[in-house]
Parts: structure tokens; C-alpha cells; sequence
């Protein structure tokens, strides 16, 4: 019982970086809420609206502009982190 353990170990150690950084992905992916998730803007009170560093202002791309009242949505597993002027796709 051990041996195919300790084989399947060994052969899971000789796999890639870029093997593991995969599955760390794809499990982020499974766990996420995609229908959600993937909504890019939030009521600007939302916990999840991206605001600059007093809270106050939303922080806006500039490849999209979110109607009047909301914000762009904080990174999570479907968009990467929004950086003022910068386009977010």
C-alpha cells in the first residue's frame, strides 16, 4: 500500500511550476462563483467597489466606465486588480 503512495508522491514532486500554479487556478476557478463574479461593477457601498486610498473615490480604467452610482469591483477570481487609468482586461 505504501509503495504506489510514496510513487505517486515522487511523481507529483518531478511536476513543473507551472503545473502547480495550474491546479492552484483551476481550483480557484471551481470554487468561484462565476455568474457573480464576473459582474464588473458594484454599488459604489458595496464592500467589493474599488476605491482609492480614503474610500471615498471609486478607481476607475480606462477601457470602461461604470454607470452613474457604481464602482469597478475589487479583484476576486475573475478580474485582476483595477489601477486608475490603466485598462483592466
Amino acid at each position: 500500500k505504501g509503495d504506489n503512495g510514496r510513487q505517486m508522491i515522487e511523481m507529483m514532486r518531478k511536476r513543473s511550476e507551472t503545473f502547480y500554479q495550474n491546479v492552484v487556478n483551476n481550483v480557484i476557478m471551481l470554487l468561484c462563483n462565476i455568474e457573480e463574479a464576473s459582474q464588473r461593477c458594484v454599488e459604489k457601498d458595496s464592500l467589493y467597489a474599488a476605491k482609492d486610498w480614503t474610500g471615498e473615490n471609486c478607481i476607475k480604467a480606462s477601457d470602461f466606465e461604470c454607470p452613474t452610482g457604481m464602482c469597478e469591483r475589487t479583484s476576486n477570481c475573475y478580474w485582476k486588480s483595477v489601477m486608475e487609468g490603466e485598462e483592466r482586461i
